[in-house]
């Protein structure tokens, strides 16, 4: 138990420093290489507490997907013939440079930038370690990775404030100047983060605690202390994705709100929210639009020529495609964007913008890494889908929450994917990480449970009556609220009438 206390300590310190230290990523690289040697030894521990584990369906296919994703990054650094290289896209003038200059034509990879593809292998060591960090954490230890997310997003929406109302206060020389942007150089990053510590915010808006204030006689419910306490940090959060100034970030704070308190009544009242998640997607769809088409039609009715920020990204995101069919099947190299779109970028490359990227992670993947690289993204969407819906029929409880709050996090940062890049960054992707783990059942809570028994499914028919007697009898002592490991929010023991086996894990009872 202390060693599982200990190992949790250190994840939620390694993801804290993931998100103050890994908010850039050209920008960021003495921190971003501290971050990746520190995650090998965190990635070596958690391998070896799976070690031996009988790992589910999900499990087996998320670790595939991301052992296919680490693989794919090293396949481009192979060494090729100069037969096979020739016929790949954007070789003519490397074979004509060697030819100039009377030299044989050496072996190359796929890569056109090995160096940057190695650079991006590397930046995938906090994310695969984190994520298999997560897998190992019992049910009731993952309440403290919801509170470092949370902590994290607070303290940096004021550090943005700050930022907004000084012109000062910067970490990076290279940055969003004049709006919020905490401890990120990029303005969407810092409302990418804001909008995932949302859904696991509003989750604290209970009405556990002692009424403070009402309407005494009229019918009304009184607000908490802890409500109220909770309400002035949702301020905070809304607050700092207003500053941020950020389009995207602002669009999704209404959906992502409908969808936050969706999933709080469900965990509190059992009800089904589907009419709100459903207007929350049809909002989210509409924003989306508006921002990618936006600046195309906007343009058309302009008389100037001239290329604004809007227009430079319509165009990158417009000429990476193209690009990528050009690269088609194998890609230029992971991390090969800027070198290939200053050769095909065009006028985009003579506006006062500098395109670092596509603005668009799906298209710059189609680019760098090809055929490979959507057949991965296609298979992570396959089983998001179906490890969300799992999750959406779990229990109705603040455990059963848990992963319907990583679910919606990382829904969130797949669309601001398609504007976006906030996956390139170490934060955001050890965010991401983590919200993949707490999506699945806890690999040692299966090894520890009667077979059957499910931390965040239904009743366990196997279980014998004199241990749910057992059981029922400890639920009881805990009266009148347990502590619920979703968030920390108190549950009253009627929530556990129907409660699974594993609620003695869930719980952290029996220990």
């Amino acid at each position: 138990m202390i060693a599982d206390t200990r190992h949790s300590q250190i994840l939620c310190i390694y993801l804290a420093s993931c998100i103050v230290l890994g908010g850039a990523s050209a920008a960021g690289v003495l921190a971003n290489l501290v971050l990746q040697l520190c995650a090998i030894p965190l990635l070596i521990l958690s391998l070896v507490r799976l070690s031996g584990k009988t790992l589910g369906r999900r499990h087996v296919a998320l670790l595939a997907i991301a052992g296919a994703a680490a693989l794919l990054p090293l396949m481009q650094l192979v060494p090729m013939a100069p037969s096979a290289w020739q016929g790949l896209p954007f070789r003519d003038g490397i074979a004509g440079g060697f030819a100039a200059l009377g030299m044989a034509l050496p072996w190359l990879p796929v890569s056109l930038d090995p160096s940057a593809t190695l650079a991006s292998w590397l930046a995938l060591l906090p994310a695969a370690a984190l994520v298999l960090a997560v897998m190992t954490l019992e049910a009731d230890q993952r309440v403290w990775i919801g509170w470092t997310v949370l902590g994290a997003a607070l303290v940096s929406a004021l550090i943005g404030m700050a930022q907004f109302g000084s012109g000062d206060l910067y970490f990076y020389d290279i940055t969003s100047g004049g709006s919020a942007v905490g401890f990120f150089a990029n303005r969407n990053h810092l409302a990418t983060l804001l909008l995932v510590a949302l859904p696991a915010l509003t989750l604290h808006l209970s009405v556990a605690g002692t009424p403070v204030t009402g309407m005494p006689g009229r019918g009304m419910p009184g607000w908490s202390s802890r409500d109220i306490v909770f309400l002035g940090l949702l301020a905070i959060l809304l607050l700092g994705i207003l500053f941020t100034g950020s389009r995207a970030g602002i669009g999704l704070a209404l959906p992502v709100l409908l969808t936050s308190l969706g999933l709080r009544m469900r965990a509190h009242s059992g009800q089904s929210p589907r009419l709100l998640i459903i207007a929350a997607g049809s909002v989210s769809a509409l924003i989306v639009a508006a921002i990618a088409f936006g600046p195309s039609l906007a343009r058309a009715f302009r008389k100037t020529a001239l290329l604004n920020e809007d227009d430079t990204r319509l165009v990158a995101m417009q000429t990476t495609a193209e690009a990528g069919w050009r690269a088609f099947p194998v890609g230029t190299g992971f991390g090969t964007f800027d070198p290939i779109f200053r050769l095909v970028g065009g006028d985009a490359n003579l506006g006062t913008n500098f395109v670092n990227h596509a603005h668009n992670d799906y298209v710059e993947l189609w680019l760098t890494g090809g055929l490979a690289a959507a057949a991965l993204i296609f298979g992570f969407l396959w089983w998001f889908v179906g490890a969300a819906r799992a999750s959406w029929r779990a229990r109705s409880d603040n455990a059963g929450a848990v992963p319907r709050v990583a679910a919606v996090s990382i829904a969130i940062i797949l669309v601001h994917s398609l504007v976006d890049y906030p996956l390139r960054t170490a934060a955001m992707s050890a965010i991401f990480a983590v919200c993949c783990g707490l999506l699945l059942e806890p690999v040692l809570a299966r090894r520890r449970l009667d077979r059957g028994a499910r931390p965040y499914g239904g009743a366990n028919p196997a279980m014998p009556a004199r241990e749910a007697l057992a059981l029922r009898a400890r639920q009881e002592a805990l009266a009148p609220a347990v502590l619920s490991p979703a968030l920390g929010t108190a549950v009253p023991p009627s929530h556990f009438a129907d409660a699974p086996a594993s609620v003695e894990s869930c719980a952290g009872t029996g220990r």
